[in-house]
């Protein structure tokens, strides 16, 4: 009897450390969590993208791109490194409009037509996507949605 118990303790061991697996991957997969190991080479910067197609949709993205580049490049670079990242643009040199991103495409004007814009470190970007330096660590938030401001609306 008590190797029975034994036996049975073990396997609701096991069954419970492979279920705190499950979800660890799962978190980990549904979440975009990446850990960066070590800084970035020399001259790299490392930038965190996320993509909000709606107020409760986002998708998530680490890139490492060279000092001095664009959020442009940075999404250029994203696109290299993810083929499921996919975006279009308008214009040329620093004039670039971004279009569409993930297939969801800029309306345009109107009152109740959606745009994209991006954010900063939690701020409304004051320049456009090919202006706009990125830092070691920034944190860009790319938002599809109604604005009015500085404001989303749904």
């Amino acid at each position: 009897m008590a190797a029975e118990t034994t036996t049975n303790r073990s396997t609701l061991t096991t069954i419970i450390m492979a279920l705190m697996c499950v979800v660890l991957v799962a978190g980990v997969s549904l979440f975009g969590v990446q850990c960066s190991e070590s800084p970035p080479p020399a001259g790299m910067v490392e930038v965190s993208m996320t993509v909000q197609t709606s107020p409760d949709v986002e998708k998530h993205y680490q890139v490492q791109v060279p000092d001095g580049s664009t959020v442009l490049e940075t999404m250029n670079a994203a696109q290299a490194n993810d083929s499921s990242f996919t975006f279009v643009t308008s214009g040329g040199g620093d004039k670039v409009l971004v279009k569409s991103i993930l297939g969801f495409m800029a309306e345009g004007m109107g009152p109740e037509a959606k745009n994209w814009t991006y954010l900063v470190n939690g701020e409304l970007a004051p320049k456009g996507a090919a202006e706009f330096t990125v830092s070691d660590g920034d944190a860009i938030v790319w938002r599809f949605g109604v604005f009015v401001g500085s404001e989303m609306f749904e």
